[in-house]
């Protein structure tokens, strides 16, 4: 058996969904899929129906599923297995690198690309569309669904479970052959009556040939005396231009040979002179591209010596400017210390004489002149002793502080010295760096000066060469000259001696070609009158009509034999296309079928409702009006009410028959295909059922589960149901 196993659907910018969003298959499953109604329940699970098939089971296509914020970028995929070989389709919609197209992967590879090409091979791996709605998908807005579908429609989907379409495809091959039978012997009976026609005809040929005979022979005789009269006329032509040829003949011209060789031997000389010349004119270029090398060579060794010099002298300046810059750079270092010293020294004494002058200050404030004089540090009257204590301790403040002034005054004036000292020897450093920068200057200017008089220097001597190579050109060129015009003074007087000679010559062919033309001529009437008397009248169109004559005469016997062939021939081919047409072949496998479905639905609808409801499928026998045998008839009996028709039956009714059909054609499909598909998928089939009907429902999907995957959306009953898992979408 042919397992087919779906594992996941993915979309992105699809509907209501803008992030990826994955929904996997897992065997032995029943997932419930909640939510209020709006946020794309039906949506998500379409998305497989869309990327298998470029349709939802609403009949939405394309721009229609493109989710309206993003307006782009919209991407659906379905992954799944048969057997061994893993599939992947891809659907895009307004796709910024892609456009609109959909691609089938297999085994990793992509193999077809586009709706044409990627549909059809999608139908033969699964089923065509309307075979999958009807047999693993339903809800309550899928369109095309079996029950409702049409006469024809419902044919055509049982057809294509049962495998029939193929006795169409044969039904129509043997009528197409059947037609080409009754073509051919239409065909065959018509070349009989043209055979008879056509020898009838080859016979009146026959007889105007023979006439033909006798004409061919008198006209032959005619022409054979108009040929010896030419050939006579052409002979006294030859001799009157034999005679001409032996006079022109007597004209007496160089040899031919002996100017041909002058003429060939002066070009060779030409030749030599020109090639001596170039071969000079190049050794003179050489002599001048060798003193120009020497030259420049000459002048790139005074350059390099003169760089180098050059280059020794900066590197000199530039060491004692970098050890004047080092003997700064320590200079304002160690200055810049010791100023920092100095500083910080002079801080300390202000620091520490503002500090003696509070404290003088405090205790000549809290002790001197206070009304009450106390100790600060016992709290008792001060005698006269204390008194002078503190007055010799203020004494003393006062007297460090004025010492520390005076230390400030010495430490400022050093501070003078020290910055005087420090201008004096930047100045004089900064001399001797403009001085060494200087000299680095002149140095430069002094390399530019010389290698500019090495480069002039330079171009005086490779004038010189020139001049001097310009000369001696001239001479050589001068000295060839003569030669050359000797020998072509020569050759002209050979070119008009090799005129004269060829002229005669021309005279001469001439007349020798009138004489071949004569021959030519002769020749030619020669082997007509031969030719004229060899030729004999041409039989092989008399025999050939004779010969027709036969041949038409068996042919009229073979098609005679074709045509009994062909009346066999075309019984059996009627026998085949009524075994192939509807009511042949394909009647008996649907009544074959038709017990299979019915035992399948009476056992669902027992497990539904406990055998309320008795449905049977049935075909149709051929009507007066032309009527097929394979058409289908749904037959509903509701035991209890006695209702016998679909338009009698409940909304919830139709609903438990419509689930017990779908799961029916399942199991048809996958009893006469051997096929094993993993999935179903079920779409609000709750709305119209009461508790017990959904309790029954639920039942039987967990039954089923056992090898598949079950999607059941549903925005309530949630606590009815023995769901494996609960996708709650917000």
């Amino acid at each position: 058996m042919r397992e087919i196993e779906f594992q996941e659907v993915g979309m992105e910018n699809y509907g209501p969904y803008i992030d990826p969003l994955i929904l996997e298959f897992v065997n032995d499953t029943l997932t419930l899929v909640t939510g209020p109604n709006g946020v794309g329940k039906t949506m998500a699970l379409d998305a497989i129906l869309f990327t298998l098939y470029g349709i939802t089971s609403r009949g939405m296509r394309g721009d229609d599923v493109v989710n309206n914020v993003v307006g782009r970028n919209c991407k659906t995929w379905v992954k799944f297995r048969s057997d061994e070989t893993q599939y992947t389709v891809t659907r895009y919609h307004k796709y910024t690198k892609l456009g609109n197209t959909v691609i089938l992967n297999v085994g990793g590879v992509d193999t077809k690309k586009g709706h044409k090409e990627v549909t059809p091979e999608i139908e033969r791996i699964l089923s065509p569309r309307k075979t999958f709605t009807n047999t693993l998908m339903f809800g309550q807005k899928v369109k095309d669904f079996f029950t409702d579908l049409t006469d024809s429609d419902k044919k055509e989907i049982f057809r294509q479970i049962l495998n029939l379409i193929k006795y169409v495809k044969y039904h129509t091959e043997v009528s197409n052959k059947l037609k080409k039978i009754i073509m051919d012997y239409a065909e065959v009976a018509k070349g009989e009556l043209v055979k008879d026609e056509v020898l009838k005809s080859t016979q009146t040929q026959i007889k105007i040939l023979e006439n033909q005979q006798r004409e061919f022979e008198i006209e032959k005789e005619k022409k054979l005396k108009e040929i010896e009269a030419k050939i006579s006329k052409n002979l006294m032509l030859k001799l009157s231009w034999d005679d001409k040829l032996k006079k022109q003949l007597l004209i007496e011209v160089p040899d031919t040979y002996d100017i041909a060789k002058a003429i060939s031997d002066v070009e060779a000389q030409l030749n030599q002179l020109s090639e001596t010349q170039d071969s000079q004119c190049q050794g003179l270029s050489h002599q001048r591209e060798l003193k120009i090398n020497d030259l420049r060579n000459h002048e790139q060794f005074e350059v390099t010596k003169l760089s180098k010099a050059s280059q020794e002298d900066k590197d000199k300046l530039q060491t004692k400017e970098t050890a004047l810059k080092d003997q700064l750079t320590e200079f304002l270092s160690f200055n810049q210390e010791q100023r920092h010293e100095l500083e910080n020294l002079t801080i300390k004494l202000h620091t520490d004489s503002l500090h003696y002058t509070a404290e003088a200050d405090k205790l000549y404030e809290n002790v001197i002149e206070a009304d009450i004089a106390t100790c600060p540090t016992c709290d008792t009257d001060l005698t006269e002793d204390k008194i002078k204590e503190i007055s010799k301790k203020i004494k003393g403040y006062h007297d460090a502080v004025k010492a520390a002034n005076q230390e400030s005054e010495k430490i400022e004036e050093n501070m003078k010295t020290l910055r005087h000292h420090m201008a004096e020897n930047s100045e004089l450093i900064n001399e001797q760096r403009d001085k060494l920068k200087s000299k680095i200057e002149l140095v430069n200017a002094n390399y530019t000066k010389n290698a500019l008089e090495l480069h002039i220097r330079l171009t005086e001597a490779i004038d010189k060469v020139d001049k001097s190579f310009r000369g001696a050109m001239d001479s050589l060129h001068l000295g060839f000259k003569d030669d050359r015009k000797h020998l072509e003074l020569k050759l002209q007087v050979l070119n008009e001696q090799k005129e004269t000679i060829d002229q005669n010559n021309k005279i001469v062919d001439e007349i020798q070609d009138a004489l071949k033309n004569l021959k030519t001529e002769r020749d030619k009437l020669g082997m007509q009158y031969d030719l004229e008397s060899d030729t004999e009248y041409n039989e092989a169109q008399l025999i050939a009509h004779k010969r027709e004559e036969v041949a038409l005469q068996s042919q009229i016997l073979v098609l005679l034999d074709q045509r009994e062939r062909l009346i066999r021939k075309k019984d059996i081919y009627e026998f085949w296309k009524q075994a192939y047409s509807p009511s042949g072949i394909p009647s008996m496998l649907i009544d074959e079928a038709i017990p299979f479905m019915n035992k399948k639905i009476s056992e669902y609808l027992d497990k539904l409702t406990n055998g309320r409801y008795v449905v049977s499928f049935d075909t149709l026998a051929a009507t007066k009006a032309g009527e097929f045998r394979d058409k289908i008839s749904v037959n509903v009996l509701d035991t209890f009410t006695r209702a016998n028709s679909r338009v009698q039956l409940s909304g919830g009714q139709t609903r438990i028959i419509d689930i017990a059909t779908i799961l029916t054609l399942g199991d048809l499909q996958s009893n006469i295909q051997n096929m094993k598909v993993n999935i179903l998928v079920f779409d609000e089939i709750f709305d119209s059922l009461d508790d017990e009907n959904i309790m029954q429902v639920s039942k039987v999907l967990n039954k089923l589960k056992i090898g598949k995957s079950i999607y059941l959306i549903s925005h309530r009953h949630e606590d009815q149901l023995e769901a494996d898992e609960v996708l709650a979408m917000q």
